[in-house]
């Protein structure tokens, strides 16, 4: 069938011709049947609680059109909350990942706005009703005299995740 000298000629055997026509096989499948995608129908977000522990909401920003654009998030949530501290909440949702419009993080977000990063790292944080710790991204940005500090996961349907593709590609 194949020579010698072809890069083929292993496809002579025929055990390697059977798998071969099985990855080609699984090829055509994954591209030719359609999967269902999980869409999960929360909530609001504006529906969020007023008050968590000794915080209480202040005020309610919309996001403005510009970031909702270049966001392209199906619903987000912006809000101030005073407590032992002074507190912004901030959350986008994303119904779908598959039509290319996907969470990004805040690491390459904010410094195109400006912010610095003066720190980076993951800590683990205690979930009510998880039965671990959940990691989070700590990320600490100043820009002129104004300093931050920034949590943030991504949570999918079924569990929160710290993976962040900003600091993936600075490895």
């Amino acid at each position: 069938m194949f020579n010698r000298n072809s890069p083929f000629h292993f496809l002579n055997n025929k055990p390697a011709m059977a798998v071969a026509a099985l990855l080609a096989a699984e090829v055509v499948l994954f591209y030719a049947v359609p999967t269902k995608e999980y869409v999960p129908s929360p909530p609001a977000l504006d529906t969020f609680v007023r008050s968590v522990g000794p915080w209480t909401m202040t005020s309610q920003i919309p996001i403005d059109d510009d970031s909702a654009r270049i966001l392209k998030a199906d619903d987000t949530l912006t809000r101030n909350y005073k407590g032992p501290g002074n507190e912004e909440l901030f959350v986008a949702f994303f119904k779908s990942q598959r039509a290319g419009v996907t969470p990004h993080s805040p690491k390459m977000c904010l410094p195109a706005n400006g912010w610095a990063e003066e720190s980076s790292r993951i800590i683990s944080v205690n979930v009510p009703g998880e039965a671990a710790p959940i990691p989070v991204n700590r990320y600490i940005v100043a820009k002129n005299e104004d300093r931050r500090l920034v949590l943030y996961l991504f949570q999918s349907w079924h569990r929160a995740t710290r993976y962040d593709t900003a600091a993936a590609m600075k490895r």
